[in-house]
């Protein structure tokens, strides 16, 4: 007998994958965002749920060392995001995820490469002056911080910390400017201080 939801439980799996990542149960996160994709692939091919699966699975192979798996994985969720033409967020979560892997190795090219589409797909979906936009302005700033180009990181970090403004200039009408949203503030506050030490060293 064919099961109802098989979308449903295969979504459920990805979640029980996510929460074993989260207590360090590595193999067993493999192991559930597999059957996840096989859940999800036995309904439909190439369902956009898989694109989340990815990305999720590409954290579990970063977690446990296997790099190629990883980039394969976040490669994987973006060819299935672009499919859809509401899988503009889940493919910036992978496009980040490999920019962040070329950040990490020293290869800010292709970070920026990366990260730029990533804010492409964000701002398609948000807007500019969006938290969801502001993480990818924040990791382009420090990739060209990276390669000392000030101008260029000043002017993503400005960006990046736009909503935070827009937060705190609504603060007395609409907005709440939570302990999160505030800390995220001070982050990007540091990041861009660090850029003018760096420029003034350099």
């Amino acid at each position: 007998q064919p099961e109802r939801f098989p979308i449903q439980i295969a979504d459920n799996l990805n979640t029980l994958g996510v929460i074993a990542l989260d207590v360090n149960e590595l193999e067993k996160a493999e192991e559930l965002l597999r059957e996840a994709i096989d859940k999800t692939q036995h309904y439909q091919r190439d369902h956009l749920l898989l694109s989340k699966i990815y990305d999720n699975l590409g954290f579990a192979y970063y977690l446990l060392g296997r790099e190629n798996e990883r980039l394969s994985s976040y490669r994987r969720s973006i060819s299935i995001a672009k499919k859809y033409q509401n899988g503009k967020f889940w493919a910036s979560n992978s496009y980040l995820n490999l920019g962040e892997h070329f950040l990490n190795k020293n290869q800010p090219d292709s970070a920026i490469y990366y990260i730029r589409m990533c804010s492409r797909e964000r701002i398609a979906v948000f807007g500019e002056r969006h938290f969801e936009s502001s993480a990818a302005f924040e990791h382009l700033g420090i990739s060209f911080r990276t390669i000392g180009i000030y101008d260029s990181a000043l002017f993503y970090f400005e960006k990046a910390l736009a909503p935070y403004k827009d937060l705190v200039a609504g603060a007395s009408s609409n907005a709440v400017y939570g302990n999160e949203d505030y800390l995220l503030s001070i982050i990007l506050i540091s990041e861009k201080a660090q850029l003018f030490i760096d420029e003034y060293l350099n």
